[in-house]
């Protein structure tokens, strides 16, 4: 962990992020990360008969969005998207998005952002409506609406995590527009 963060360093960057158990959240504070969020795993179980209906509106993301994440997440994160892009379901309007990919336990809704409540339950409705299996969703505690769209659409909370920083990010993120975040395991 020293020499990663030692790498980081030496290659300028600013903040460190990682996202802690709460077994592992002692470990970083004694490597100097603090807290910047709580928030938790929700997940759904379906099957084919409660599957979401939802309007086929898929299009990709567009750069006016990945100014959109920059103002949610306080960071230029369009070459990551690109990558999580690739692999994922993609639902986007002129105020948000979202994707869906698959993965070895359950299908991982995230990342999400959106301008409005409306335009977050539009996009999770559609996501939602790809998977009739297991789905994990993970949504930073400061976002009660994303909490209350999880439960309209029957995920329940299932795990705690923190997100802990390590230096100043540049910007300070938006928690109100992220609904959904990037899996912990994407780095």
């Amino acid at each position: 962990m020293r020499h990663s963060m030692s790498y980081l360093r030496d290659n300028e960057v600013e903040c460190i992020k990682l996202d802690a158990t709460p077994e592992g959240q002692f470990v970083y504070e004694q490597l100097g990360f603090v807290p910047e969020c709580k928030f938790h795993r929700w997940e759904r179980i379906a099957d084919q008969s409660s599957q979401i209906i939802c309007p086929n509106q898929v299009v990709s993301r567009s750069g006016q969005l990945d100014q959109l994440d920059r103002i949610a997440f306080g960071a230029d994160r369009a070459a990551f998207l690109n990558l999580l892009d690739a692999d994922s379901f993609t639902v986007s309007t002129d105020d948000g998005f979202g994707m869906i990919r698959s993965g070895r336990r359950a299908s991982y809704l995230g990342p999400g952002i959106a301008d409005t409540p409306n335009t977050a339950e539009h996009i999770i409705r559609a996501l939602v409506g790809q998977s009739s299996g297991r789905i994990f969703w993970d949504i930073p505690s400061l976002n009660t609406v994303a909490r209350a769209i999880a439960e309209q659409f029957g995920f329940h909370v299932v795990r705690d995590l923190t997100r802990m920083t390590l230096g100043q990010m540049p910007k300070t993120p938006d928690f109100k527009m992220q609904f959904a975040i990037a899996a912990p395991e994407t780095g």
